[in-house]
């Protein structure tokens, strides 16, 4: 009896150490899977490549984007990068630019916290909430393509509070606008609650002006 009761600890021993293991690996699985940073340890560039993420696993429906410094190359939303990703967030001590080069929805929230980095859109980003630190630093690129949503920042809920500064870059030919033209690049909600900071716009060919 006593054998069988040695036994019978050993097994639950076991059986609880297997359990234990299962739960720290779940444990670090829901870590990793919540927050992705870029550390640009691929092809350095794009973010499609799960070797440039801290945990070589590229974000998506569940995952934050997270760009804190811990590399400051430019990144790039390529085409074969995710549609979806639950956060971005640009940390202050991130240097870099991200470029949205594809139609992506954040679909929890974007932070710009920087003030050195720059979140650049030459597609649409489409999100229910943008958190603008001052100091904040968003580039839109009106393309040759102005009829389509190249370079639109989409909010879609509540009142947006911007702040820092916003440039405006364009690669287009004026002379095929029919004037005067009016290019959206921001669609608000709501009426803004605050305003940028600054608002830099690029130089037109001769006889153009914004």
């Amino acid at each position: 009896m006593p054998r069988k009761n040695r036994q019978q600890t050993r097994l639950n021993g076991s059986a609880i150490s297997s359990i234990l293991i299962m739960l720290t690996s779940l444990l670090l699985l829901s870590a990793n899977v919540l927050a992705q940073t870029w550390d640009a340890g691929g092809d350095g560039i794009n973010v499609s490549d799960p070797n440039n993420w801290d945990n070589d696993f590229v974000p998506g429906t569940s995952e934050t984007a997270n760009f804190d410094g811990t590399s400051t190359t430019n990144a790039a939303w390529n085409s074969q990068a995710p549609a979806t990703v639950n956060q971005i967030t640009i940390q202050d001590s991130y240097t870099g630019t991200v470029y949205i080069d594809k139609d992506i929805t954040v679909s929890s929230s974007v932070t710009l916290n920087n003030t050195q980095g720059t979140l650049a859109l030459s597609e649409q980003l489409t999100t229910p909430l943008v958190n603008f630190a001052a100091g904040a630093r968003l580039r839109i690129n009106v393309e040759s393509t102005v009829t389509t949503n190249n370079g639109l920042l989409n909010i879609v809920n509540g009142t947006p509070a911007p702040q820092g500064t916003l440039i405006i870059s364009e690669s287009i030919d004026e002379t095929s606008l029919t004037l005067p033209y009016t290019i959206k690049i921001i669609n608000w909600p709501n009426t803004p609650s605050s305003n940028f900071d600054d608002i830099e716009l690029p130089i037109l060919q001769d006889g153009y002006n914004w």
